[in-house]
């Protein structure tokens, strides 16, 4: 119940490169332990997007996560 969802979820991001798909899959299956604890979509729902303005405000600076 978490691979297939997880899988799912790096999909839409595999244009992103391998860095952003090991990220995804990483969020994707917390997100979805968490809707399987909670059992509330809205909640996964305002997290996402949480996730989504903190990358895009770049209130953590992307400097951090480069691996190489």
């Amino acid at each position: 119940m978490v691979v297939i969802p997880s899988i799912a979820f790096d999909y839409f991001h595999w244009g992103l490169g391998l860095q952003i798909v090991l990220a995804s899959s990483l969020i994707g299956a917390v997100f979805m332990i968490a809707y399987l604890v909670k059992r509330s979509l809205p909640a996964i729902m305002l997290a996402h997007f949480a996730l989504n303005f903190i990358d895009y405000v770049c209130v953590i600076p992307k400097l951090i996560f480069n691996l190489y």
